[in-house]
């Protein structure tokens, strides 16, 4: 069985969608908890109409496979779908990247841990 990456802590990260990819990146926040191959956390992320939206994450980190569900806390009309993550995290562990979708839409994540 692979060795379990250590991903706790504080990340920064971006998403761009695959439909708009023109439009550029999407930056957030993150703050990752795992225990036992459960992760969950907390994302910050800029709103589309200005301010900030906060998002919860739940998955499993099997080795260096990453998978989580983001849950937006708000009830904006553009925040009630929750996406699905999947990725893998980088072998010295300060880096992670993979896809992310929607029903309607999908693109691609990459997060760094923040100093």
């Amino acid at each position: 069985m692979p060795e379990t990456a250590e991903i706790r802590g504080l990340w920064n990260g971006s998403f761009q969608y695959s439909s708009s990819a023109d439009v550029g990146d999407f930056p957030f926040r993150a703050k990752i908890v795992e225990k036992d191959g459960e992760v969950s956390g907390l994302i910050i992320e800029d709103s589309l109409s200005g301010g900030t939206v906060k998002a919860e994450i739940k998955g499993r980190l099997d080795g260096r496979a990453i998978t989580f569900t983001k849950t937006y806390l708000t009830d904006k009309e553009h925040y009630t779908a929750s996406v699905e993550y999947a990725g893998q995290v980088s072998a010295d562990g300060n880096a992670m990247s993979g896809t992310w979708k929607l029903p309607h839409d999908g693109g691609t994540f990459r997060m760094t841990r923040s100093d």
